[in-house]
């Protein structure tokens, strides 16, 4: 079954294939889902994604079939991990360049070891 799904998905033009993500980051949510999409034809898309087997259910109850997610990815539509993450993983003297740039406060990084609630933004160390 995971081969058909991606099979069909390959075969997806731009906006199913915009549609279906959309889907997948809403939850199946149609309405959530079309104002992610404005100006797209998300009906049409519907109607195809159910004949095409890799949805199904009523507008207001759409269900994706099994390994469309995975199919599709942990980072639907182009998304990549939350930047929260990615800025974790990088130096303070790495991230000051890059919050410049984006003209944003410079901030510390949380101590290593340090629950993220507990740490304090100036790096002096976990509060009690």
């Amino acid at each position: 079954m995971r081969t058909s799904v991606q099979r069909a998905i390959d075969g997806l033009d731009a906006t199913r294939l915009a549609t279906l993500e959309a889907l997948v980051l809403t939850g199946s949510d149609l309405a959530e889902a079309a104002a992610l999409l404005p100006g797209l034809d998300v009906a049409g898309a519907v109607d195809e994604l159910r004949a095409l087997g890799l949805i199904w259910g009523e507008d207001d109850h759409l269900h994706l079939v099994n390994h469309v997610v995975d199919a599709i990815g942990p980072y639907p539509a182009g998304l990549g991990r939350p930047a929260a993450h990615l800025f974790a993983a990088v130096s303070d003297v790495t991230l000051v360049p890059v919050l410049r740039t984006l003209d944003l406060p410079p901030a510390g990084q949380p101590r290593s070891g340090c629950p993220s609630s507990r740490c304090s933004p100036t790096r002096t160390g976990c509060r009690s």
